[in-house]
């Protein structure tokens, strides 16, 4: 479970984003450019309903792009970040862009929703810097019976990976990039995902080990892992239990 003192961490982490200008410089994006540039958000998009006159929750929006993506769709969105920087970035976001949206600083784990008050509930790499389980149960509550959660995720369900997030190393911060706190979703987080939600399915639309791993090796370049993924990937599409190895996940959970 997270403590006061991690999510201070986060807080600071977050706010400090909120004002750097190389990160300020991508608010010019547009919404529908920001969603197609990235073929993990390509997925996750076509496998959301149509959103016009749903209530859409963003989580930890950040910068707010998907939050007003949904909003153009004819979304209600109601959007939330542990950091109220990052809160006020994607109203002014929203604004530049033509649309609204509304904006609360929270937590993921305590959300101040009424129960069953969202249809589509919707995030990018924002459940792994949770406590994952709390924040699944939060979902459970706030999501209407038939409404679903999507989410493009960091994972560790590649043995690899899980034993390195679960070592002493990691808690150290040896290798780690990102936020303080933050740590890919393990096996049993997705396990505790069945057993609260109908239905989760994980969707793979590329493959990323091997860039992750070379952007952490000395003198390998980044992109030599990139070309190796690419490569493997269409050996490995249509096995599951094969690209489950991959980093990154699109998650969907049906309630």
């Amino acid at each position: 479970m997270k403590t006061p003192d991690d999510l201070q961490g986060e807080i600071v982490f977050w706010d400090e984003r909120a004002v750097d200008e190389q990160y300020r410089a991508q608010m010019e994006i547009p919404p529908s450019q920001y969603i197609d540039q990235e073929v993990w958000l390509a997925e996750w998009k076509k496998l959301l309903p149509d959103l016009h006159g749903k209530r859409v929750l963003d989580c930890g929006s950040g910068m707010g792009a998907i939050a007003a993506w949904c909003a153009q769709q004819g979304a209600e969105v109601v959007g939330f970040d542990i950091a109220q920087g990052m809160a006020r970035l994607a109203v002014e976001y929203a604004r530049r862009h033509r649309c609204r949206v509304e904006m609360i600083a929270s937590t993921f784990e305590e959300l101040p929703l009424a129960d069953a008050s969202i249809d589509v509930a919707v995030g990018q790499y924002i459940l792994h810097h949770t406590d994952v389980d709390r924040s699944v149960d939060e979902l459970k509550r706030v999501v209407k019976p038939g409404g679903m959660a999507l989410f493009v995720e960091n994972m560790a369900l590649n043995p690899l990976i899980r034993r390195y997030v679960t070592s002493s190393l990691f808690e150290e911060g040896v290798l780690r990039e990102g936020s303080p706190e933050e740590c890919p979703i393990l096996p049993e987080k997705v396990e505790h995902m069945r057993r609260v939600c109908r239905s989760v399915q994980l969707h793979w639309p590329s493959f990323v080990f091997f860039e992750i791993l070379f952007d952490r090796l000395p003198l390998v370049p980044r992109r030599w892992g990139q070309a190796l993924d690419d490569l493997l990937y269409p050996l490995l599409k249509g096995h599951p239990k094969l690209l489950k190895n991959s980093y990154f996940a699109v998650v969907e959970m049906r309630f």
